[in-house]
């Protein structure tokens, strides 16, 4: 029985798929970023690995994806050799040296604003569950040194979010693309609209799973949750990528699924892991069969004496 763990390779899918959309806004390749994840739970080593395995299908190998990976904890940057490090995070634990010729406001630690200080980040994902944490300073600092910085307050609910949309537009005087974990309304910042998109697991995992189901996939590959965040970035539209929106609208959901569903299954027979093999050009109509639809039988009342 195939299956895979939403909370980890989900939310990286669904984070990596906001992060290419914010490229097409911003300019640049994904393998040009640095990237600081702001909470090694398992949603933030998955966001992780999913941005490595990217990197490396953009042509990095593995070592040189991870240096433009910096994994924070709530001790600071996790690297070798430090105390209280997770096994699960030393996949991303950094060089004991690594800070070397940093400017530390705290020897014994790389604290988030060290790190967003020395290692200039063009993409910070919060993901530490800490209401506040991407303060005014930090906000501003990465400004400073990125043109148009991508900072995702992933965590929810929303009184955990790391920052307010509203507030990062402020601080960097609307250059910055926002997206975040809960729902937020639109803000208006210098006469100009942003739609705040919402970084929903939901845009992801039922279409994996459909798409493994629909052509019997005795495995889930990381691949599969690589191309699944490509689809769902190129099913955002100009008018949302104009309004600085990185995801689909929620009721694009069914469309969204159908697509990342045909992406995925395509994928299982590209790596030979399908046991049910397709004609490629017969996979969306396999997957619109395979679609549930919420028809209902007609009910009528019966006679009252039965």
């Amino acid at each position: 029985l195939p299956s895979f763990n939403d909370d980890i390779q989900g939310t990286g899918a669904v984070t990596l798929a906001g992060i290419k959309s914010a490229l097409k806004i911003t300019g640049g390749n994904l393998r040009d970023q640095v990237f600081v994840i702001y909470g090694a739970g398992a949603g933030g080593i998955g966001v992780a690995r999913q941005i490595k395995v990217a990197l490396v299908a953009e042509g990095l190998s593995e070592e040189e994806a991870k240096e433009r990976i910096y994994v924070l904890d709530s001790r600071g940057v996790v690297y070798e050799g430090r105390e209280g490090v997770d096994e699960y995070k030393r996949e991303f634990a950094r060089r004991g040296d690594f800070a070397s010729g940093w400017n530390l406001s705290d020897p014994s630690r790389v604290s988030l604003m060290d790190t967003v200080k020395n290692a200039k980040p063009t993409v910070l994902v919060g993901l530490s569950g800490i209401a506040g944490a991407f303060t005014e300073e930090l906000v501003r600092t990465m400004a400073e040194n990125c043109q148009n910085p991508i900072i995702f307050p992933l965590s929810n609910p929303t009184s955990n979010s790391e920052a307010r949309p509203e507030d990062i537009y402020e601080w960097t005087e609307g250059k910055a693309v926002v997206a975040t974990g809960s729902p937020f309304p639109d803000v208006e910042f210098r006469d100009r609209i942003f739609k705040v998109g919402q970084g929903n697991n939901v845009f992801i995992f039922p279409g994996v799973g459909l798409g493994a189901l629909a052509v019997g996939a005795e495995v889930i590959t990381d691949e599969m949750f690589t191309v699944a965040a490509e689809t769902l970035a190129e099913m955002v539209s100009q008018f949302r990528l104009n309004l600085r929106c990185v995801y689909p609208a929620i009721s694009d959901l069914r469309e969204v699924c159908r697509k990342v569903a045909a992406a995925v299954a395509l994928k299982a027979m590209e790596q030979k892991v399908a046991r049910k093999p397709v004609l490629p050009e017969v996979v969306e109509e396999v997957i619109e069969k395979r679609m549930w639809v919420p028809r209902y039988c007609r009910y009528t009342r019966g006679p009252e004496d039965i």
